[in-house]
């Protein structure tokens, strides 16, 4: 008894895998492609193919599979629209925060972050407890590099391009 149950279960696992597979972007859009053909198709071509007869006895269904192949098509079009969209905004929302911090620095902050526009150097060590560059970090202007610490337990933390560049252009935000 468990053993069957076991394998209607696998059985049900395959078929999810097979419908999976089916439903794929190539698939969907051969099965829509061959459907408008015919149902859209010019009848001589159907004729000649000798499917006329078979496209008439099922043409209903046939305009159900096109229509889902149809649907199915513009649903993952809007997924991936949708998800562009979203890691746009997000990015955008991301960057007018990060430059929104740098108008409201702390002054060991500006005094970190100067270290970095005075030396011209993108990548500074610091240590791991220091809760300074960890609070940058946190605010998406720099960046730790890697976990590995040098010879005096300090990790490298660079700063990120946007801060960077912005700084660049508004040195009077670094001034104390």
């Amino acid at each position: 008894m468990v053993s069957e149950k076991v394998s209607a279960h696998v059985d049900i696992g395959n078929l999810v895998d097979a419908i999976t597979r089916l439903l794929s972007g190539e698939y969907v859009v051969a099965v829509g492609a061959l459907a408008a053909t015919l149902l859209f198709g010019p009848q001589f071509a159907l004729r000649h193919l000798g499917v006329e007869g078979w496209v008439a006895q099922y043409r209903p269904w046939i305009v159900v599979a096109f229509l889902l192949c149809l649907y199915l098509i513009l649903a993952r079009f809007l997924f991936i629209l949708g998800r562009s969209l979203w890691k746009h905004v997000s990015s955008r929302r991301s960057r007018k925060a990060a430059l929104a911090r740098l108008h409201c620095l702390s002054n060991d902050e500006k005094s970190y972050l100067s270290s970095y526009a005075n030396s011209g150097i993108s990548s500074l060590n610091f240590h791991p407890s220091d809760g300074v560059p960890k609070n940058l970090e946190a605010d998406g202007l720099l960046l730790c590099s890697s976990d590995a610490q040098d010879h005096n337990g300090c990790v490298p933390y660079t700063i990120l391009p946007l801060a960077a560049n912005y700084l660049k252009l508004h040195p009077e935000l670094l001034k104390k």
